[in-house]
């Protein structure tokens, strides 16, 4: 099945290149290839919770995170996902060490940690996106401190990044002498 070819894959990927931590993306999408190949009664829920047992099996015996991605189903427009939001039945997160749901309020994404078996830590983490990595950070982008223009190499601070003075000028973080460096 293309659970088992998964499985072998990762078993390669531990015992060959040592990872530590994989990342399957995505459930639902296995488990539907699977279930079509199958003539058996099973549905997507059984096939679901004997791959979600194989994963966890694997991650015991070969001492590798695994981080499965398991969407939700539908919900309500706006509604606030929780552990039951989980597409499937709830194996998924009964297994599961950690379960967190990645949210949004329309403006705001954020992480919400709704299970942490090894310290019972539960919380909710904003996220940021920083446009110039491409990344989402757990911390706000930190605002540039105020430019300093420099105009004939004498330091004036500015106001919202604007001169108060004319002349030559520019941007620079400290109050050095730049005269002729850069010529505007």
């Amino acid at each position: 099945s293309d659970i088992d070819d998964v499985l072998d894959a990762m078993e390669y990927a531990a015992y060959v290149h040592d990872v530590e931590h994989i990342i399957l993306d995505n459930m639902q999408f296995m488990i539907s290839r699977d279930v079509k190949k199958m003539s058996s009664s099973f549905d997507k829920f059984d096939m679901q919770d004997i791959a979600i047992e194989k994963f966890r099996k694997f991650a015991t015996d070969y001492n590798v995170h695994v981080t499965l991605v398991v969407h939700p189903r539908k919900e309500d427009e706006g509604a606030k996902l929780g552990i039951s939001s989980f597409y499937g039945s709830a194996k998924a997160t009964q297994e599961a060490d950690t379960v967190l749901i990645l949210q949004s309020d329309g403006k705001r994404k954020f992480v919400d940690v709704k299970k942490n078996r090894f310290d019972g830590t539960l919380g909710h983490v904003p996220l940021y996106f920083e446009r110039k990595s491409g990344r989402y950070t757990e911390d706000a982008p930190a605002q540039a401190p105020p430019k300093t223009v420099v105009p004939n190499g004498v330091g004036v601070k500015t106001f919202n990044g604007v001169g108060h003075q004319k002349g030559r000028a520019v941007a620079s973080s400290n109050y050095g002498d730049i005269r002729g460096q850069h010529p505007l």
